[in-house]
């Protein structure tokens, strides 16, 4: 199948679409319950739709699809540490998310929170009522990490599209 403009526009719309069916039941509520489980998973989830957003300006706008790649990446883990707040999460680990910032609390949060692989293990293994969105995240990173990676670090995939494209013009 052929990448066309017409099926990237159309793409677009469907996920600025869908988001607003998403957002529109809990975006002028009042987050009715004030744990850090629900701060963490709120906040955290409102940063994936945020990353979202950023995407599909980058993409349809300011074709920036390397920069697009990157940020998917950070879009794909803000909504896992979502999930993983909500379902598995420690009352500890939640503190650690949505306390007050502190230098020892940024130490201790990248030093004590789990990586998205076992974010995404603990999550499975829970059985939560997303389960079946978890199993496709997980299907998900299985498929694209690496790719991922190498837009975030300036890698080989990143390298090898630029250098097609400066050869083919």
């Amino acid at each position: 199948m052929e990448i066309s403009e017409e099926l990237i526009d159309g793409l677009l719309y469907a996920s600025h679409h869908f988001e607003g069916q998403l957002i529109s039941p809990i975006a002028n509520g009042v987050l009715s319950e004030q744990s850090f489980r629900y701060k963490a998973a709120d906040s955290l989830g409102f940063i994936s739709i945020e990353h979202a957003a950023s995407l599909r300006f980058l993409i349809a706008k300011a074709k920036c699809n390397t920069s697009a790649f990157a940020l998917f990446r950070l879009q794909y883990e803000a909504l896992v540490k979502a999930l993983w707040a909500f379902y598995v999460a420690s009352d500890d680990q939640l503190e650690l998310i949505v306390g007050e910032l502190s230098e020892e609390r940024a130490d201790r949060n990248n030093k004590e929170l789990p990586p998205i692989s076992k974010m995404l293990k603990q999550l499975e293994d829970k059985n939560t009522p997303s389960h079946h969105t978890v199993l496709q995240l997980i299907r998900f990173k299985e498929i694209s990490w690496k790719a991922l990676n190498s837009y975030v670090h300036s890698g080989l995939h990143l390298l090898s599209e630029i250098c097609m494209d400066i050869l083919e013009n």
